[in-house]
């Protein structure tokens, strides 16, 4: 990876006058990939020059779908195909700013309360009774019937944040 100094020198460059230029420095800038988007995201709201602080932004966004891309090709590709983490992948398509481990504590602590409430000698509708009290009672999810078809409804970290989510 190049040095601060070099990032910033290529930055400079992205008003340049030339499109050759700037193509080639945005593809060096893609080839560096997702280790450069937290120097790119601290560096743009600092830039002055608007120009160059619109094309810093395309470039955030251009690897960042890159990288989205290539982590949903991983999944598909995988033997193990994860479903929480390829409904992660998918999520990340609107906000990219997801915390994967935030997300696995939420769950985990609702199925630790699930286990000490849980046993192999009740029955099938005693199991769902205490499924629905650790959803319902315990941890206050509902139905979202104001905005049922909205699709933060759907997302499993919205549901999380908002103990909202699809009724059905």
């Amino acid at each position: 990876m190049p040095s601060e100094k070099e990032l910033q020198s290529m930055l400079y460059l992205l008003d340049d006058s030339d499109e050759r230029v700037i193509s080639h420095i945005e593809e060096q800038l893609l080839n560096l990939g997702e280790e450069i988007i937290p120097f790119l995201e601290r560096i743009w709201p600092l830039e002055a020059n608007a120009k160059r602080q619109e094309r810093i932004i395309e470039v955030i966004k251009r690897i960042s779908k890159q990288s989205l891309m290539r982590h949903v090709t991983e999944w598909k590709n995988s033997l193990t195909q994860d479903l929480l983490e390829g409904v992660l992948l998918i999520e990340r398509i609107l906000d990219p700013t997801i915390d994967k481990q935030v997300i696995d504590n939420k769950l985990d602590k609702i199925k630790l309360d699930a286990w000490l409430e849980l046993n192999y000698d009740l029955t099938s509708f005693e199991k769902i009774k205490i499924l629905n009290h650790i959803f319902f009672d315990v941890h206050q999810f509902k139905g979202d019937t104001e905005t049922y078809h909205h699709s933060s409804n759907s997302f499993i970290s919205s549901v999380l944040d908002r103990k909202k989510g699809n009724p059905i």
